[in-house]
């Protein structure tokens, strides 16, 4: 009964507290469900990528920043081991 009445007595020390303790749980809980979907993306992605190649050209990097003919795709088609070859054209977002 005791601590009840001194939790009355002192309201705004006991509210802060109290919101402070609610903070901390609710931010441990959100942490702890972002690392989960991060950890799942990152496991998705990996599965995904596994068993596949990305070509781009010299001085390019994941098909940014070089140029590659369409005719490549006919060549890389040929090789051993592959089976779907797929042209894509990607570009840096520019403010301009």
């Amino acid at each position: 009964m005791r601590l009840v009445r001194d939790l009355g007595r002192r309201k705004l020390r006991s509210s802060l507290t109290i919101t402070g303790i609610m903070i901390g749980i609710m931010a441990l809980v959100v942490f702890g469900s972002m690392a989960n979907k991060i950890d799942a993306l990152v496991k998705g992605g990996s599965e995904y990528y596994k068993d596949k190649v990305t070509v781009s050209a010299k001085g390019g990097y994941m098909g940014i920043g070089g140029v590659l003919s369409t005719r490549m795709t006919d060549q890389i088609s040929q090789l051993d081991g592959v089976d779907v070859v797929f042209a894509d054209v990607a570009m840096m977002l520019s403010d301009d």
